[in-house]
């Protein structure tokens, strides 16, 4: 509980929000300047562990609207309109770039080139 002002003076509030004892790793330290030193696996772990609950918690957003905001304009090369556009793309779609594309097009091609 938490003393915060309120309406009719001071109340008390419980904190749901507090990260004390919420982190799992909270007491672990980073012991080796090296990130691959084996002293570090408990550090490591619990980075790990915190990135992948905010992945969890704010997952990626489709913004549809930002992209079919994109459009060329009379001036701009289809190069700068296409570099653009794939950088709109990638930080709106909500998908990852693949690292190899084949000569299947995946989702994110079919939805970039559309």
């Amino acid at each position: 509980m938490v003393e915060v002002s309120g309406p009719d003076g001071v109340m008390m509030v419980f904190r749901p929000w507090t990260v004390s004892g919420k982190l799992r790793g909270e007491d672990y330290r980073r012991v080796s300047s090296s990130w691959t030193d084996e002293t570090n696996a408990n550090y490591c772990t619990a980075v790990a562990e915190l990135v992948e609950a905010i992945k969890v918690a704010f997952p990626a957003r489709v913004d549809t609207s930002r992209i079919g905001n994109c459009c060329q304009t009379r001036e701009e090369s289809v190069q700068d309109y296409y570099d653009q556009l794939y950088e709109t793309f990638n930080k709106h779609s909500g998908l990852e770039e693949p690292d190899d594309r084949g000569d299947q097009p995946g989702t994110w091609e079919c939805h970039l080139r559309s």
